[in-house]
This record gives structure tokens, sequence and C-alpha cells, in this order.
């Protein structure tokens, strides 16, 4: 692969990883974008008991090391073959959420499914989905397209 598309696929990848951090970061610094219902957004991160930073915040570090991966992988610095195993890694965790996830959400915001009853369709708003999970899809392609020889 060449350097431009190592510095394209970085480009999608870190975009994709910084758009989802920021989201939860807001909601971990008690906005409510994309929540409809504040209530049951408070309850699901009360349901971490003590750790209920977690239901936010915990999730913006994996985000982050995401982009440092990506960024080491299409630089070439730091130890090749680990970093290579970790994208490989988060690619495989990110592959369901990213492909069937995003295509839930986008059905959903198109109005051809409906949204699901869980209390997390009802607390946030269809977009939230759609820009959640298509960030997991861009990022497992990032990864997969960096992680290769």
């Amino acid at each position: 692969m060449s350097q431009r598309a190592r510095m394209r696929w970085l480009g999608a990848g870190v975009t994709a990883a910084t758009l989802y951090a920021l989201l939860k970061a807001a909601w971990g610094a008690g906005a409510s974008l994309g929540v409809r219902d504040p209530a049951a957004l408070e309850r699901f991160e009360a349901s971490f008991g003590d750790l209920r930073w977690l239901a936010t915040w915990g999730t913006v570090v994996p985000a982050l090391v995401a982009v440092g991966l990506l960024v080491a992988r299409a630089r070439r610095v730091g130890p090749q073959r680990l970093v290579r195993v970790l994208c490989w890694a988060g690619a495989v965790v990110l592959v369901v959420p990213g492909t069937l996830g995003t295509a839930q959400a986008l059905l959903v915001v198109l109005g051809v499914l409906q949204p699901g009853t869980d209390a997390s369709h009802t607390a946030l708003a269809p977009w939230t989905f759609l820009l959640t999970y298509g960030c997991f899809g861009v990022l497992c392609a990032a990864f997969v397209a960096l992680a290769r020889r």
C-alpha cells in the first residue's frame, strides 16, 4: 500500500474514532447531544454503580488507543508485529457492530425499520446509533487496511 493510501486510511480511522470519543465525552460531561431522554441515560450510567464513569468516559479510552494504533501502523513506528496484531484484534471486535449495527441504524433512520423498544433506543435519537456504528465500521475498515502487509 502506498504512503498516500495509508494516510487516507489513517485519516478516516482517526476521524471515526475521534467522532465517537467526542460524542461519549460530551455525554460524560453532561451534554445531551442526541439524547431524547436524559433520565434514561442517567439510569443507564447509574446501573454501573460506583463505576458509572465507565458508561461514557470508559469508552473514550479505547477510542484513543485505536487512534494510537492507527498512527503507529500508518507511520510504521513501534513494535510493528504487536501493532499489527492489535489492529487485527480491533477489526475483529468491530466487524459485527460496524457492519450489522450500521445497516440496522441506517434502516431505522430511513424509516424502513422501527427502532428497538429497549431503554437505549428510547433514550437516544436514531442518528446517534448511525454515527456510533458508522464510526465502528470505518474504524474496522481502517484497521484492516492498515494491518495488511
